[in-house]
């Protein structure tokens, strides 16, 4: 379950639980059943629908039945071994997994960071230990940032950022539940459901991976100010529409930091 209360205003496309910056605010939920990197499906539920990413060898499935469509994709047999199909990089990136949070916050540890471990917890039934990463800047915002980790099988278990002062978390990824063991093959196999329209699309062999760049970034419109705990991203309002898929962000003047 991934929560976000950052106490940011409405922007277009919160109330779109399809959307990128849906992941804002409120809580979602994600299913995940993992294999290997060529068996795993994905799978997001929210009110009266739900997507899913079915990920089986050669095969990969996306389901969307709120506009009752279905996208099969083909990989191509000289494929290299758990290559992905297409680019699908977490919206605006947003961490959708506990070990993409943990990766994303040790990546800060330094010399402008404070490393201390906290007491045991329990994430998800499991016993786990839980470090802290603290800015040794007073002037940060981020006040710590917590990883529990199993402490049997050394997994991140959930993320959490504090503001400063803040009690509760502004943001956090964490399982609710886990279970160690090989999922069923039936997790990995796919019907399309009666009336739904189907899109096939076959990948060429040798055709190339490329990884999106998160929106103004790859315009060369997307700054960093400062370092480290201190950094703030910069952006045009023009880049909300790019976040949004809404077209013109008519509503927002100047520019956005956060």
């Amino acid at each position: 379950v991934e929560t976000a209360s950052l106490g940011i205003p409405q922007l277009p496309g919160l109330g779109n639980q399809n959307s990128a910056t849906s992941l804002l605010a409120g809580s979602h939920t994600i299913n995940v059943w993992y294999a290997n990197p060529a068996h795993f499906r994905l799978a997001v539920p929210v009110p009266l629908s739900e997507s899913d990413l079915i990920h089986n060898g050669r095969q990969v499935w996306l389901w969307q039945s709120s506009t009752n469509t279905v996208t099969k994709m083909q990989l191509p047999a000289k494929a290299p071994s758990g290559a992905a199909p297409m680019a699908t990089p977490a919206p605006t990136g947003v961490p959708l997994t506990p070990q993409q949070a943990a990766s994303e916050a040790l990546k800060a540890v330094g010399p402008s960071t404070s490393v201390s471990v906290q007491r045991t917890v329990s994430v998800a039934g499991q016993p786990a230990y839980q470090l802290a990463l603290s800015p040794k800047s007073a002037n940060s915002l981020i006040g710590r940032v917590t990883i529990a980790i199993d402490a049997a099988k050394n997994v991140p278990l959930r993320v959490q950022v504090f503001a400063r002062g803040a009690r509760t978390p502004a943001f956090q990824v964490g399982f609710t539940s886990i279970s160690y063991v090989a999922p069923a093959a039936a997790n990995f196999t796919f019907t399309p459901p009666r009336g739904a329209k189907v899109k096939n699309v076959t990948l060429p062999a040798g055709a190339p991976h490329k990884s999106a760049a998160p929106a103004g970034q790859a315009a060369g419109q997307f700054q960093v100010i400062g370092k480290d705990w201190l950094s703030v991203a910069v952006l045009p309002a023009s880049a909300l529409a790019g976040l949004t898929g809404m077209g013109s962000a008519s509503g927002a003047a100047g520019q956005a930091a956060q």
